[in-house]
């Protein structure tokens, strides 16, 4: 086991159960190690975003980062757990495969996956991350993010396969077209052979946090039939919002 590793955890929560802010001093007597041990991990901690440094009196802080992290793997859960029943009942309504993606940054994680027939779930794509821009899921949310986000993926999107949008004004007129209908679709731009629909989950801002998504064979998922399942992506979609007390943009 690594005691470094361990030290700096040691340190990082030191900081971060402090009542004020930290000095080198009182956290290496805490903790038991020396002085320049204690200034060593905390400028990695620094270095990394977790601490903050005052220069004016030499004290250490927490930063906001630990508060985020906590944010995103509780939204995980909660919605997982509030969206399963929804999710199949969609797999049920289309007897397709249904997915639920959670918003990362630029990138969308694949955090539930439900096969059909509706035998039950399986891991399958579940802890994938993808680029948002190339999924249905992805751009669902996309459409309805803040403007940086949206200059971030559109800034140089990667193509993946000769269907992929790479095109930033192509890319911003089809997330045009997803706040238009409600609902995004993916003709084999992540993988050739699929095509999906997905729309988004937004929690209580009116911003996007998740998605849910339905995804077959291209053969299969033709324009008619994504015109056909389209609505149950948007319902489903729709009410795991209201049951995590999230808010439809413009309501």
């Amino acid at each position: 086991m690594d005691r470094s590793f361990l030290k700096g955890l040691a340190v990082l929560e030191a900081v971060a159960l402090a009542d004020g802010r930290s000095g080198v001093t009182g956290i290496a007597r805490e903790l038991g190690i020396t002085k320049s041990n204690a200034h060593r991990l905390l400028r990695s901690l620094v270095a990394s975003g977790f601490v903050a440094h005052d220069a004016t009196d030499g004290r250490y802080a927490a930063t906001l980062k630990l508060w985020d992290l906590g944010q995103k793997v509780m939204a995980r859960i909660d919605i997982r757990e509030r969206a399963v029943p929804y999710l199949l009942r969609l797999s049920e309504q289309t007897q397709e495969l249904v997915n639920l993606v959670l918003l990362d940054g630029a990138h969308a994680v694949f955090i539930e996956r439900i096969e059909s027939p509706p035998a039950g779930r399986t891991a399958g794509y579940v802890g994938i991350r993808a680029p948002l821009h190339a999924l249905a899921t992805g751009k669902a949310m996309l459409a309805y993010a803040p403007e940086a986000l949206v200059a971030e993926a559109c800034a140089r999107p990667q193509g993946f396969t000769s269907h992929t949008i790479t095109d930033p004004i192509a890319l911003r007129a089809n997330l045009a077209k997803v706040r238009r209908q409600g609902f995004a679709t993916s003709r084999g731009e992540w993988r050739d052979s699929v095509n999906s629909i997905g729309a988004a989950i937004f929690g209580e801002q009116g911003l996007p946090v998740a998605a849910v998504g339905l995804t077959a064979p291209r053969a299969r998922l033709t324009v008619r039939r994504v015109a056909e399942l389209a609505p149950f992506v948007r319902e489903a979609a729709a009410a795991i919002t209201g049951c995590i007390g999230g808010r439809l943009p413009g309501s």
